[in-house]
């Protein structure tokens, strides 16, 4: 990670950290923290504040231009920075028609997950505290039900950066350099970048969980950079942060530092989006064209090319290299020029000036780069653009677009951004080929540089830059970490040793902790071979929510972790995992998670149904859609860590969801765990047969003795 000093300089010009609660409908208006006068708009009355964070509710009439806060007006400059901490109530929210009519809706929402009788879940109904929510809840579901009015087609939710305006009608098309959230479906979200009316998908996968957006403005354009849990996908790990896009040509000259909300949920749950806090500053270590850039060169002037303003002198093959006053011309049968550095570059970016082009003209970005004859490159021309390899000088394609073509007279900006092992090429915005390619940097260079063939004067290049895999967050626009909190001591852990038979009455290895089922009438089996199955089929699948727990004797925090697998092999075979774990505090209030995979969709998700103060409603249920991380029949990690205020759901280490259980209900005290366990839920279906492989649980106690 790149370390960037504490900028005395640094001038805070707006702040709100949401430290006075205001009732729904009064936001907008009202004085920030740093004394500003929130502006916006809020048709529905949806925003509020409570427990120092902004919540916004889902709104009967989805669109854009209903629900947005924003700060300004500021004129645009370099450094210019507004940064904003958001979890977003969903990242796949879109609007759509529910699939039944209305009444059966309600019907179903009074069924619930089918542990209690239709006239018992309407007493726990009658006596619970948040009756006056289903006022809105029946609202919402009869503009969205089945046979109503469409939904306006909406996949875009959520848009937070630097607007032209606190009310535009669709920041995704109109001016502004803005991150906008996309729904993807399976998938989860898919985080896009705008400006000059265009939009680049820059991470696809987002989970949901709280995420540092930071947008800093230059003279034309904007650099963004995303910071959240460690192991987040596609995200820096706080207190570092990740550079996701380089935005070129945007020149909107006054705009908001805003945010805007547009849809949330899907096919009628409820899900809230919290927003922790809000800085506009004025960056001093931003203020140069190129940022955090750890090689840059404006590649203007007059003469030979020489060293660059960052990175080191530049190194030429090929042909030759001379600096115009408008741009780095090229020159030769193959010209290469490129600077070794003594890192990797997540994000490599140059704006390429064309004239008059021949059939022959094409113009490379290059990283990777190990020499002339060994680099990666994404190589744009007439016809359109192709990523590939040079090795030992011949080039493979791995990916081809025709619609990435190179114009006459006409400028483009080309990136490419690296996360992991994933690559992804841009031109102008455009993803090359629609697809990101999975590649490893094992024993390649970190060369970054520009080629080009048949150029002349008819190329010019300028501006280009590369940036590290990290730098530092800024310490002005510093909320704090994300909530993480592990255990460190284990005081329970259970292989499932033991001869064939049911698990009630079995011990832990560890811990020395007696199971018994506490809910259901379902049965989970020790297999005789050191694990744990749920006595199910696909014929007969397991029969409603079950759950088998253990004492748990730190109720302040549980980190609980199953190795487990889904049931069957692959799609096809009607198999459905729908399994977990229970955090239990009494009959009246307990937490399921859960995995969620079936033929039906195209992908997985983890789900969490909250039964609170005596009643559990079910379109109150949390959920992050993971894609593959979950497939049948391949064994994984389910983890939970919870002090009885937050969660964290990680697979196999990654996070996945964080949520407050206050984010789910406004003023909901916390929860304590005197038993936890294994569950197999009810979600639209039931669990054919996961099998647990092992349990973990920990506590961070410093009275606990860990096991060696």
């Amino acid at each position: 990670m790149t370390k960037r000093k504490t900028a005395a300089d640094d001038r805070l010009l707006a702040e709100d950290l949401y430290s006075h609660d205001a009732r729904r409908g009064e936001v907008v208006g009202s004085l920030s923290t740093g004394g500003q006068r929130r502006q916006g708009i809020d048709v529905e009355r949806v925003m509020s504040i409570d427990a120092n964070a902004l919540r916004v509710e889902p709104p009967i009439e989805p669109g854009w231009g209903r629900s947005c806060l924003g700060y300004g007006p500021f004129p645009r400059q370099n450094g210019l920075a507004m940064v904003c901490h958001v979890l977003n109530g969903h990242n796949t929210s879109q609007s759509e028609n529910l699939h039944e009519e209305f009444r059966y809706r309600v019907l179903r929402w009074l069924e619930g997950c089918e542990n209690f009788s239709l006239p018992v879940r309407f007493m726990q109904w009658l006596r619970h505290p948040r009756k006056q929510r289903m006022v809105r809840r029946l609202r919402i579901w009869w503009r969205c039900r089945g046979g109503g009015r469409p939904m306006p087609p909406l996949d875009e939710n959520l848009a937070v950066g630097w607007l032209a305006s606190c009310e535009t009608s669709n920041p995704v098309v109109e001016p502004g350099n803005a991150f906008v959230m996309h729904a993807t479906g399976p998938e989860n979200g898919e985080l896009w970048l705008t400006g000059r009316g265009s939009s680049m998908p820059a991470v696809r996968g987002v989970q949901n969980l709280p995420i540092y957006y930071l947008v800093v403005l230059r003279e034309t354009g904007a650099a963004f950079y995303v910071a959240s849990l460690a192991g987040a996908n596609g995200l820096g790990a706080f207190p570092a942060m990740r550079i996701v896009g380089i935005e070129a040509f945007d020149d909107t000259a006054q705009v908001y530092a805003a945010f805007q909300q547009s849809v949330l949920g899907q096919i009628g749950f409820r899900l809230d989006t919290r927003v922790y806090g809000t800085r506009v500053a004025h960056l001093a270590d931003y203020q140069t064209w190129c940022g955090t850039a750890h090689a840059a060169d404006r590649l203007c002037g007059d003469g030979a090319l020489g060293a660059a303003e960052r990175g080191g002198s530049w190194h030429i093959a090929g042909g030759e290299a001379l600096r115009t006053e408008r741009g780095l011309s090229v020159n030769g049968p193959q010209p290469l020029v490129w600077l070794e550095m003594p890192a990797p570059s997540a994000l490599v970016n140059v704006i390429v000036r064309t004239g008059l082009l021949s059939d022959q003209t094409r113009v490379s970005l290059c990283w990777r780069v190990v020499d002339a004859s060994n680099y990666w490159a994404v190589r744009v021309d007439a016809n359109g653009a192709e990523v590939g390899t040079m090795q030992g000088g011949r080039w493979t394609a791995y990916s081809t677009d025709s619609s990435c073509r190179l114009p006459a007279n006409g400028r483009l900006s080309i990136q490419v951004t690296e996360s992991g092992e994933q690559i992804a090429a841009f031109v102008d915005g455009c993803l090359v080929g629609g697809q990101r390619l999975r590649q490893s940097r094992a024993s390649e260079g970190y060369g970054v540089g520009v080629a080009a063939a048949s150029a002349g004067q008819s190329l010019l290049f300028t501006d280009f830059e590369a940036h590290p895999d990290h730098v530092e967050v800024p310490s002005v626009m510093s909320f704090g970490a994300p909530w993480f909190r592990q255990g460190n001591a284990v005081v329970l852990q259970d292989n499932f040793d033991g001869d064939a038979g049911g698990l009630d009455g079995h011990r832990s290895n560890v811990g020395d902790k007696l199971w018994h089922r506490i809910m259901g009438v379902g049965h989970m089996d020790l297999t005789g071979d050191g694990a744990a199955r749920i006595r199910a089929t696909v014929e007969r699948p397991n029969p409603g929510r079950t759950a088998y727990v253990v004492d748990w004797d730190s109720p302040e925090f549980a980190d609980f972790e199953i190795e487990m697998t889904p049931p069957g092999t692959a799609r096809g075979q009607g198999h459905h995992g729908l399994s977990g774990f229970i955090l239990w505090q009494d009959p009246d209030n307990y937490i399921t998670i859960n995995i969620w995979v079936k033929d039906s969709y195209g992908g997985a998700s983890i789900s969490c149904f909250f039964q609170l103060d005596g009643f559990e409603d079910l379109y109150d249920a949390i959920w992050s859609n993971v894609g593959s991380r979950v497939l049948w029949g391949k064994t994984m990690r389910l983890r939970v860590v919870f002090d009885g205020a937050r969660y964290l759901v990680m697979i196999d280490d990654e996070p996945v969801l964080f949520r407050a259980l206050s984010d789910v209900y406004a003023g909901q005290p916390n929860m304590q765990v005197n038993k936890l366990g294994l569950l197999a839920n009810w979600e639209w279906g039931d669990d054919t047969g996961t099998v647990f492989h092992q349990v973990i649980g920990k506590t961070d106690n410093a009275m606990s003795q860990p096991i060696e």
